[in-house]
């Protein structure tokens, strides 16, 4: 997975949001909202990061 990917992830609730990559770190990957993803690119900004487990982590296949 490479960053500004789109994927998807199962947070603790048990729900599948939508998330972009940031970087992988260690056994987790740094995943942002796609808001806070595209204000990044745009002003610079540093993003709010969550890291979730390679297994809570699935491609969106939805965005072709």
């Amino acid at each position: 997975m490479n960053r500004g990917d789109t994927v998807t992830v199962q947070d603790v609730r048990g729900r599948f949001i939508r998330r972009v990559v940031w970087q992988p770190f260690g056994t987790k990957i740094v995943v942002c909202s796609p808001g806070d993803y595209e204000n990044w690119r745009q002003t610079g900004s540093e993003p709010k990061l969550a890291g979730f487990s390679y297994e809570d982590i699935r491609p969106d296949l939805s965005r072709g």
